[in-house]
């Protein structure tokens, strides 16, 4: 509960979420990192091709990239509503739609069969989709109908993943419900 967390912050190295321990008893901080670890662990990574590791890689750093110039928009404070909008604004014409349109390219050249690299679900496919929950009740401008569809595809391709996103709990962060706006 969120009551007990600065009981817990103080156990977790760093202080920070989130947190995974493995059934081994492993704990595993660091959002990228135990994400990369849980992709090599369940085949999701790329296995032993190089190359698909990077292409897996540099989509999830496109990603990255989006979510990092959105934050600048996100964390300006509901008092300064106007700056906010204005910055939204530049964001969804600008660097928001740059860094979409590059990693939409990207997709459409690596991407098979409606997955994002190559021909099978990958941590960059769950990521995606991730960002998009994330960003689409934010901005209509930067969930593109392009990007919707491959968020769609995404969905009816993993009938695991279509459950856990028709189930999971709705929070700030978990994005909204339901798969289409």
């Amino acid at each position: 509960e969120r009551a007990d967390w600065p009981e817990h912050k103080a156990a977790i190295k760093g202080g920070l979420l989130p947190v995974v321990t493995t059934p081994e008893g492993v704990v595993l901080t660091q959002s990228h990192a135990t994400a990369s670890y849980l992709a090599r662990k369940f085949d999701l990574h790329g296995g032993t091709d190089e190359y698909r590791c990077y292409l897996i890689e540099r989509n999830m750093d496109q990603l990255y990239d989006v979510i990092k110039e959105f934050g600048k928009v996100l964390f300006i404070p509901q008092e300064k509503a106007e700056k906010k909008a204005k910055e939204l604004s530049k964001f969804e014409s600008g660097k928001g739609k740059e860094l979409m349109d590059v990693l939409m390219a990207d997709i459409e050249s690596d991407g098979k069969d409606g997955f994002t690299v190559g021909d099978r679900l990958t941590i960059a496919d769950i990521l995606f989709l991730c960002i998009i929950d994330f960003l689409r009740p934010h901005t209509k401008a930067i969930v593109t109908d392009k990007v919707q569809a491959v968020y769609e595809g995404l969905v009816e391709k993993n009938a695991k993943v279509a459950n856990w996103i028709a189930t999971r709990p709705v929070t700030p962060l978990s994005g909204t419900r339901p798969v289409t706006p």
